[in-house]
């Protein structure tokens, strides 16, 4: 197979065996306490799913996935209306957006010849306070699958994650998510976005 021209190996599903749908990790929905550190993580897309992820961090370190907004065929403004009041006044610490939107540009519609950043067309649109997580891509990769192995052994030095059990869209994302890494060359072995 090839990715953007460059030869990949497809590496199978990423989060197979450590996710299942079943306690510890795949629990029903429980109250948090208010002293939790709360993040929303966002991440945009122009012509597919915007998606954002409600997270919560207790005192150990302990992750505990929330809430979620996954939809498509809505403008920026609609997709940033529709988070905010998802989020139900949650006292939210850090809203963090994927680097994608560091990168990438978007033309204005009024100004044809000025582009704008991703990130300040949603800051824009109302999540003024929305920066860039600075992350390593095969480094969160890894840490998320810590957090998963941890939440099945409770010997793991790493804290674990739950997740509430009504989070069907993130469910069907840990289901289905493949990496493809590539196969030749001196990016040898580096993880790719499936196609």
């Amino acid at each position: 197979a090839r990715l953007y021209g460059r030869p990949i190996h497809r590496s199978g599903l990423f989060y197979s065996p450590m996710w299942r749908r079943e306690p510890p990790l795949w629990v029903p929905a429980s109250d948090l306490p208010r002293d939790v550190m709360r993040v929303v993580m966002v991440d945009p897309a122009a012509k597919n799913f915007a998606a954002a992820l409600w997270a919560a961090f207790d005192t150990q370190g302990r992750m505990f996935l929330y809430r979620e907004y996954k939809e498509r065929d809505r403008t920026v403004s609609q997709h940033v209306e529709a988070i905010l009041t998802e989020n139900r006044g949650d006292p939210i610490r850090l809203w963090l957006g994927d680097p994608f939107m560091l990168r990438q540009t978007v033309q204005q519609a009024v100004l044809k010849d000025e582009h704008m950043k991703v990130l300040q067309v949603w800051r824009d649109a109302g999540l003024s306070r929305l920066s860039i997580a600075d992350v390593d891509y095969d480094k969160s990769l890894q840490e998320s699958r810590e957090y998963l192995t941890a939440a099945f052994d409770p010997t793991h030095p790493h804290p674990g994650v739950v997740i509430f059990n009504h989070l069907d869209k993130l469910a069907n994302e840990f289901d289905h998510y493949v990496i493809d890494s590539i196969a030749q060359g001196i990016h040898r072995g580096e993880a790719r976005d499936r196609p």
